[in-house]
């Protein structure tokens, strides 16, 4: 006779999210009205006034005694100086994760200096890092968006895997009469958006399943800039509505970007 075993819930990868500087603080809002809003969370910033914006229960201020919590003044050099010694911080909030997300605008100072240090950290540790970055727009200068691509390479040589939503392309997506307010809100979905999907993918049951350690073994330790798009179907030919909006998607730059990979992750 055989006895009937007991097939416990499965096991899901402990998963953290740390917003970082003035847009990592702000997206932290967006991101908890989704389903994500249930995964710890924290807010770390060089700025004191910005980072109380956030009502979160894990809010880190570095840089106190240098800055006296004004910021960085746009110097990615100090921040991640500030951010280094102040380690010991940093460590204790992304300690305990499978999988991190880090979650920044670069091409200012605090985002772009403290990022590669928050994602070597949380390596040590044996995380799986993700950063979810913002380029800026055209109309920000050349010199943040220099200081941006700057920011990427140095990110991409920490974390496992840099997912950039750049500013300018979500404006695409925009009509005329969107104020900027509205814009940075748009993009704050989008980050939103990019983390719900990676994290449905390796928590819920589909056509194609991926779990946390078939994506590890595809991003653990290739420091690559990734792209990544999401998109909603229904009706008759939701399959085919559906390819043809992630195919058109900015971020993929209407499906360019897929001639250019090497590995292509898909989850339905």
């Amino acid at each position: 006779m055989e006895e009937n075993s007991q097939i416990s819930s499965p096991a899901e990868p402990r998963v953290k999210i740390v917003g970082l500087g003035g847009a990592g603080t702000h997206a932290l809002v967006q991101i908890g009205a989704t389903e994500l809003g249930r995964v710890p969370m924290a807010a770390i910033h060089t700025h004191a006034r910005v980072l109380q914006q956030w009502n979160g229960p894990r809010r880190i201020l570095i840089g106190v005694e240098r800055t006296h919590g004004l910021g960085s003044g746009g110097d990615a050099e100090l921040a991640r100086v500030m951010a280094t010694t102040e380690s010991a911080k940093i460590r204790e909030a992304v300690d305990q994760c499978d999988l991190l997300f880090v979650v920044a605008g670069l091409g200012g100072g605090t985002g772009t200096g403290i990022s590669p240090v928050v994602a070597r950290l949380a390596k040590e540790q044996g995380a799986l890092v993700v950063a979810v970055v913002t380029l800026p727009y055209d109309f920000e200068g050349l010199r943040r968006h220099k200081q941006a691509l700057a920011g990427v390479q140095t990110l991409r040589a920490e974390a496992d895997a840099v997912i950039c939503v750049p500013n300018q392309k979500t404006s695409k997506l925009l009509d005329s009469n969107t104020t900027v307010l509205d814009a940075f809100a748009f993009t704050n979905e989008m980050l939103a958006e990019a983390m719900v999907g990676v994290y449905q993918m390796l928590t819920r049951p589909g056509l194609i399943n991926v779990d946390f350690a078939y994506l590890s073994s595809i991003l653990r330790g290739r420091h690559v800039e990734s792209a990544l798009a999401t998109a909603r179907a229904s009706g008759e030919h939701r399959a085919r509505d559906v390819v043809e909006k992630v195919l058109a998607s900015p971020l993929l730059d209407g499906g360019r970007a897929l001639s250019d990979a090497d590995q292509v992750l898909a989850s339905v």
